[in-house]
């Protein structure tokens, strides 16, 4: 490895980097898909938040395929790979309540932000640092995200 980090361990973040980009891409188009069709009460309220939602995703599905290219690996790059490796699942294109839109949304964000921990744990285990902090921050991001979501769907 030219940045110094070992080959079989970061071949199994990269493994994992892919599944989160995977996901990511899921994530992507479900949130475009609740964007799309959110109605009822709250649905400009929500319609802006799930904007605001893909707009980050898609700067961090480009963060993480540069890393992967920077530990030396290959990030998925169709639509075959990344549903073949997501373990986020798609939705049908239908109308949506917004409180179901961010039920859903936290859902996923509930297991996009276990699984960023597990692959910090994999990357601190390879002393791979740059990784660490990129992952420690969208997990603060998930975290606030998943608190704002929480606050929004309470009783």
């Amino acid at each position: 490895m030219r940045i110094g980090l070992n080959k079989e361990k970061t071949a199994k973040v990269n493994h994992e980097l892919n599944i989160y980009l995977s996901n990511l891409h899921v994530l992507y188009t479900k949130i475009h898909n609740l964007h799309w069709n959110v109605v009822g009460v709250g649905f400009y309220e929500m319609h802006l938040k799930l904007e605001e939602f893909y707009t980050a995703t898609a700067l961090e599905l480009d963060e993480i395929a540069e890393r992967i290219l920077t530990l030396e690996g290959r990030p998925l790059a169709s639509m075959k790979d990344y549903i073949e490796n997501a373990t986020l699942k798609e939705i049908d294109s239908k109308p949506i309540k917004p409180v179901k839109a961010a039920e859903l949304v936290f859902k996923d964000f509930q297991k996009v932000l276990k699984h960023l921990r597990e692959i910090s744990v994999l990357a601190a285990e390879n002393s791979d640092e740059q990784t660490v902090g990129m992952l420690d921050n969208y997990i603060g991001i998930y975290e606030k995200n998943l608190w704002m979501l929480g606050a929004y769907l309470e009783n």
